[in-house]
């Protein structure tokens, strides 16, 4: 069970710093307006895709484990 977590966690890493970089190559990021955002640099709009991709590797690993 734990070298699952592991495996899983390993994945999303990966998957993470992959569709960040991709996102921030081609533009897709959110930059800061001086209102509401208080972030300083432009950042990449990609958290909620790499987490569902993560979630449907992990199922797949666990469903054919």
């Amino acid at each position: 069970m734990f070298s699952t977590f592991l495996l899983f966690t390993l994945i999303a890493v990966v998957v993470h710093f992959l569709i960040r970089h991709l996102f921030g190559r081609y533009g897709l990021v959110d930059h800061p307006d001086g209102l509401k955002k208080i972030h300083k640099s432009a950042v990449p709009i990609s958290g909620g895709l790499s987490f569902a991709i993560c979630v449907i590797i992990f199922l797949v690993l666990l469903t054919y484990q």
